[in-house]
């Protein structure tokens, strides 16, 4: 079904780099023609960035986070009902990891209270894709080159999962959360994307 307004929350989530960045600057400058308020989060704004992966206690706190910025959304379009929010990752595929770590049921409850607030707001995902063969290619290549912190990352997160290259555990990942928002369990409005 086709939407005849603009979504008032865009969500914009992938594997690393499949363009999101890209997407979110070029979404944003468009947003902003339209002399309307424009609330813009990159992913280090839920501390969702690699580098606060193995915090102690990182998931309540994502969680609180993402409590409060819809807390935020809620608030702020009362105020300002033509305010348009958009988040360069949300990581609603969150549910992937809760799953397979088995936490305490008030952190499965916590998310699926997050994902029922986004079901009364008018969002729209767009779940940006990778061919498989891509993949190997775009993982950041920058990072790799100069990032001695995204190398350790990658390594550990080798070490801890049944894949042996970041290229497998992310075509994985990238299928995992493809299954997740084709699910019921996802909210709706989302669009699936070539990368950029």
């Amino acid at each position: 079904m086709a939407r005849t307004r603009l979504p008032h929350i865009f969500i914009i989530e992938g594997i690393p780099g499949s363009g999101k960045d890209t997407l979110t600057t070029t979404l944003v400058e468009l947003l902003h023609k339209d002399a309307r308020p424009v609330y813009h989060y990159p992913e280090e704004a839920l501390s969702f960035s690699y580098t606060h992966w193995y915090w102690p206690g990182i998931t309540k706190a994502r969680l609180s986070l993402m409590e409060s910025a819809l807390d935020f959304v809620e608030e702020e379009s009362r105020r300002h009902p033509g305010a348009v929010f958009v988040f360069n990752r949300f990581h609603l595929s969150l549910c992937i990891s809760l799953n397979e770590s088995s936490p305490d049921a008030g952190v499965q409850e916590r998310f699926s209270a997050i994902i029922d607030r986004l079901r009364q707001l008018d969002v729209l995902i767009l779940l940006l894709q990778l061919e498989k063969w891509k993949i190997a290619s775009v993982l950041h290549p920058e990072r790799v080159r100069r990032d001695i912190a995204w190398k350790l990352f990658l390594t550990r997160r080798m070490r801890e999962s049944p894949y042996n290259t970041p290229q497998q555990f992310y075509t994985s990942n990238s299928n995992n959360s493809n299954g997740w928002y084709s699910s019921r369990d996802s909210p709706i409005g989302r669009e699936r994307l070539p990368s950029f």
